[in-house]
């Protein structure tokens, strides 16, 4: 009998070392979960407040913006006004200066047209005293020009260009085709070897009066 309970107690008595590692390891899996709730539990203070400052900076930000909008929108409204005015006082300005500017247009374009008249006849007051002839007009080649015996008046081809052939002695009588143009006078020439020809000459060659033959 007592071999046997010896041989009971054996393992009763190994076992009890196991039993002890067992409630140390359960004592120190709860000792971790009670340290992990407080670091939570903190954890969630600090981000209550972290929430809390970031609600006022959110809405100060806010305010800010509003702030400004409105100040930008008076702004906008003063600006918008402004314009109106300014466009309002160039409407009534060129209403006001419309009928000023018709009329000194029309003075304008009379003094132009008066201009253009006195230049006219200027220039035509200048042909004249240049020798120039009217169209028409039945004329000689002269004889002498400036003391100096003419031997004869060349035909050219156009008024300072190319000379013709054609050598017109003093007394020819010639028809005016054109006006005097830098100095020359297109004619047609109507007595002589060359009648009928139709040239340009020198305007100071011709005179109204038929110069005296020599005998």
């Amino acid at each position: 009998m007592e071999i046997v309970e010896d041989r009971y107690r054996a393992p009763g008595a190994a076992r009890a070392p196991g039993v002890a590692r067992i409630r140390s390891v359960a004592a120190v899996a709860a000792l971790a979960v009670l340290l992990s709730g407080c670091g939570l539990f903190v954890s969630k203070k600090v981000y209550e407040k972290e929430q809390k400052s970031s609600k006022a900076k959110l809405g100060f930000i806010e305010k800010q913006l509003l702030a400004h909008t409105q100040i930008l929108q008076n702004h906008g409204s003063s600006i918008n006004e402004v314009q109106l005015q300014l466009q309002l006082r160039d409407l009534g300005t060129r209403t006001k200066k419309s009928p000023t500017r018709v009329r000194r247009k029309s003075r304008a374009k009379k003094k132009v047209s008066r201009k253009s008249k006195s230049m006219k006849s200027a220039s035509l007051l200048k042909g004249r005293l240049r020798g120039g002839h009217p169209i028409g007009r039945s004329l000689f080649v002269r004889s002498t020009y400036r003391g100096l015996p003419l031997n004869y008046a060349g035909g050219y081809r156009k008024p300072r260009g190319k000379r013709y052939p054609y050598k017109l002695p003093p007394g020819t009588l010639v028809e005016v085709l054109s006006a005097d143009s830098r100095g020359f006078t297109r004619i047609r020439v109507k007595s002589g070897r060359w009648k009928g020809e139709k040239m340009w000459v020198r305007t100071r060659w011709l005179v109204r009066k038929s110069p005296a033959r020599k005998s």
